[in-house]
C-alpha cells in the first residue's frame, strides 16, 4: 500500500487503468472498514477516490453487474476525471 500512496502525482488511473482502478477500490472498501487501525487503506480512498468507498458491495459486481456485455457505467465516478490525486 505505501508503494501505491508513495505516487502523489498519479492517480489510480493513471497507475492501472480503469478496470483495476475500479477493482482496487473494489478491496479497499472492506478492508478499511473491518480494520481501522490500519490508515493506509483510509488514505488510499482519500486520496485517489475522495474518500468514497465503493458503492457496489460484496458479491453485488457479480449480480446485474455486466449489462449487455458491458463494464457497467461509470461516468459519474468524478476520480475517473481527475488528472491529480487528492493530497
Amino acid at each position: 500500500m505505501q508503494a501505491v500512496l508513495g505516487h502523489s502525482q498519479r492517480t489510480a488511473l493513471q497507475m492501472v487503468g480503469v478496470v483495476d482502478a475500479m477493482k482496487f477500490r473494489s478491496c479497499l472498501t472492506p478492508f478499511a472498514e473491518v480494520a481501522p487501525s490500519e490508515p493506509c487503506l483510509r488514505q488510499a480512498l482519500d486520496r485517489f477516490y475522495d474518500g468514497h468507498p465503493t458503492r457496489r458491495r460484496f458479491g453485488c459486481w457479480a449480480v446485474g453487474a455486466m449489462e449487455g456485455g458491458k463494464v457497467p457505467a461509470v461516468a459519474a465516478e468524478p476520480w475517473l476525471a481527475r488528472k491529480t490525486p487528492r493530497q
